[in-house]
């Protein structure tokens, strides 16, 4: 074996016939190239407002010279998995990893993951975060790394809807008994009274809705769609610094109309982090949608009017 960048071969582990990951694999070991084999199933994505880090425990860091990304382009109940693929080949092109073939790259963000995994390689403040597809590597993770208690929320699921506070080890690994198609991430919980839904129109802050549940309240969701409350707050009281990191995140995401929301603990001096960026931000129905729809308006008038400027 000659001393030659590494491959990665990534693929199922039950891939069938058509694009096999070992006889790929094999095929790069005979022409001399050092190769290895792993599986989208295996990997550990651990991102945290620092870094990023995706891993395969039997691997370790992935750091290869080439990519080969294969049995990613599913469809149906699993169609989460090309937002996996777009994660992963996120951070390989941060390392200036070669991709085959990079157009997982032209996507957009379809789950909470790849949305995480932006955030941070931006140098955005998230939660700590671990994902495995593997559920079942997950829990064993996430209880090396983050103390509990924990939020166990599913990667696609949107309004609240499978979001969960778990407190027992026992509750965490029956929700990650999926060992291979798992689609639940575990983030660290952040003690809060409150959230900011910031809005934004043409890629700039317009509206700042403050959501907060009720004292005796037994979620812990601050969401207006899980029974919690929503005041709208001027936009002048929106410090400087964060809209401008709402301006970034926006375009960060590519989200000219986004609905971002921050969270700030409460036990600590912490800065408001990032939630989630949504794309469909609840704009003609739940709270002020009069509002949204005066400021949503206006925003287009103004970007209309900027582009004829620049004529």
């Amino acid at each position: 074996m000659t001393d030659q960048p590494t491959v990665l071969c990534v693929g199922r582990r039950e891939s069938g016939e058509k694009n096999d990951v070992h006889i790929m694999s094999g095929a790069i070991e005979k022409a001399g190239i050092n190769s290895s084999v792993i599986y989208w199933e295996n990997l550990i994505f651990h991102i945290t407002s620092e870094r990023v880090t995706v891993s395969d425990p039997s691997e370790g860091d992935a750091n290869p010279r080439l990519a080969l990304l294969l049995n990613w382009t599913l469809n149906g109940d699993l169609a989460f998995v090309r937002d996996i693929a777009y994660s992963f080949g996120l951070f390989l092109d941060q390392r200036s990893v070669q991709l085959w073939n990079s157009e997982v790259l032209s996507q957009r963000s379809t789950t909470k993951l790849s949305c995480m995994v932006q955030l941070a390689l931006a140098g955005y403040a998230v939660p700590e975060t671990l994902y495995s597809l593997n559920g079942h590597s997950l829990a064993e993770h996430v209880l090396r790394t983050i103390p509990g208690p924990w939020i166990v929320k599913s990667i696609k699921s949107s309004r609240g809807r499978d979001n969960f506070l778990v407190r027992t080890e026992a509750e965490l690994q029956e929700l990650l008994s999926d060992t291979s198609m798992n689609s639940f991430m575990v983030q660290e919980f952040i003690p809060n009274n409150f959230d900011l839904r910031v809005i934004c129109f043409g890629g700039e802050p317009a509206m700042i809705i403050r959501r907060s549940r009720a004292k005796d309240s037994e979620t812990h969701l601050n969401n207006t769609s899980a029974g919690g409350s929503a005041e709208q707050i001027p936009l002048s009281e929106l410090p400087a610094k964060l809209r401008d990191t709402a301006r970034g995140i926006a375009r960060t995401m590519r989200r000219e109309l986004a609905g971002i929301d921050f969270i700030i603990d409460s036990s600590s001096e912490k800065e408001y982090i990032c939630l989630e960026v949504n794309s469909i931000p609840q704009l003609t129905s739940g709270s002020y949608v009069n509002e949204k729809m005066v400021n949503f308006s206006q925003s287009v008038v103004r970007s209309l009017n900027k582009n004829v400027e620049n004529i």
